[in-house]
């Protein structure tokens, strides 16, 4: 890409409106094809559907993100956080469905799934802890949730499999798909990991950021105030990073989708 950061970010606002379009409709695999096959082994909660759910979550943040430049408005935080939730969301995409080899494919959609459910499983608890207490039909969908996990422990212990879900190491992973270069994907986790700290509220998720000045002179004890603001610059490389990975899901979803 060449122009201005600005101009580099608008030229993928024609990506979201034809990614938009296309999760409006159901995605489903032709049959024979590497993700139909996939998809039989957790029918319940299948891989394509799995990975259609992380494309659409990371595409409604980075239109999100689109808005705001649209109206103008830019901020510190905000956009960081909506960023890293995209290159999350695209990076676990990219990393159930790069694999060539069906085991891995499978491998990492079972822990991904199992990630999902004990997330999902913990929210539910939660909920019936609020009053006025206990929700039979919320009690029905945690029996489920539970009754699910148990069924996919039994599937990933037959086969070995103990590995829990990272989100850093899957970023590194997706990226070095994406691009095959160390360099990007180092810069894809450093990104992530300050989109991390803004989403937390952490105050050096600005540091050294373009919108961030000194405001005025130190005081005796060396400490100087400084201002924060929103900055097309500091938002343009964490937002092509997440297009990219965005890009490669798509496309890996296509690729999987269409018998050889």
């Amino acid at each position: 890409m060449s122009g201005s950061p600005l101009d580099q970010v608008r030229e993928t606002f024609g990506d979201l409106d034809l990614w938009g379009q296309r999760l409006a409709d159901v995605h489903l695999p032709e049959p024979g094809s590497d993700l139909a096959e996939d998809d039989r082994d957790w029918p319940v909660f299948p891989m394509s559907q799995v990975a259609v759910s992380g494309l659409a979550a990371a595409r409604d943040h980075l239109q999100a993100v689109r808005v705001h430049i649209d109206a103008r408005q830019l901020f510190p935080f905000a956009q960081a956080s909506l960023i890293r939730t995209a290159t999350l969301a695209a990076a676990q995409v990219v990393w159930i469905l790069a694999p060539d080899e069906r085991e891995d494919r499978i491998s990492n959609a079972r822990t991904l799934t199992r990630h999902v459910y004990d997330e999902f499983r913990k929210f539910l608890r939660d909920l019936q802890d609020l009053p006025p207490g206990p929700d039979a039909d919320t009690e029905g969908v945690k029996r489920l949730v539970e009754q699910r996990l148990a069924e996919l422990a039994q599937k990933r212990a037959a086969d070995e499999q103990k590995s829990a879900f990272e989100a850093t190491r899957t970023i590194g992973l997706a990226a070095d798909a994406t691009w095959g270069r160390p360099e990007m994907a180092l810069a894809a986790k450093v990104e992530w990991r300050r989109g991390s700290a803004a989403a937390h509220g952490l105050a050096w998720s600005v540091f050294g950021q373009p919108g961030t000045r000194q405001a005025g002179g130190p005081d005796s004890d060396g400490v100087a105030p400084f201002e924060a603001g929103g900055s097309i610059e500091a938002l343009a490389n964490p937002y092509l990073c997440a297009h990219g990975l965005l890009a490669n899901g798509f496309n890996l979803l296509d690729a999987r989708s269409v018998c050889p």
